[in-house]
């Protein structure tokens, strides 16, 4: 099997920012110094500030998987749980649909969570109505 190819961008909660940018630079380190890590690149958006485009290449599957795993136990993984991946995978079919699941997962998880904040906005209006 070949190289496995991340690339697309991850969105970044505005009051986040700075902490996740700070673990980002050790972020890039690491994962740069890993065994199979050929191309590691994180880049903040001009435009929306809060955005980073993405490009990652291993050299096979088994490097990405350790890649993930790293991650996973670490301060990026941490600092990252608030952040919105739009990335897409290309080398390894399984990975990708794992990848995709656990994305999935996220979007569900930041939409239930806008539901919560409008049915607690809601209840609010509705007990400060007068009757």
């Amino acid at each position: 099997m070949g190289k496995v190819i991340l690339s697309g961008y991850i969105d970044i909660p505005e009051n986040e920012l700075e902490v996740v940018t700070t673990a980002l630079e050790k972020h890039i380190e690491l994962t740069r110094n890993e065994a199979g890590c050929l191309i590691f690149e994180v880049t903040q958006s001009s435009e929306l500030s809060t955005r980073f485009t993405v490009y990652e290449e291993f050299t096979d599957k088994a490097a990405f998987e350790s890649h993930l795993a790293r991650v996973k136990a670490s301060e990026w993984g941490r600092v990252t749980g608030n952040v919105k991946p739009h990335v897409q995978y290309r080398g390894t079919e399984r990975i990708t649909n794992n990848l995709k699941v656990i994305q999935h997962a996220w979007h569900f998880w930041f939409g239930l969570s806008s539901v919560f904040t409008v049915v607690k906005l809601s209840v609010v209006v509705a007990y400060f109505t007068p009757k």
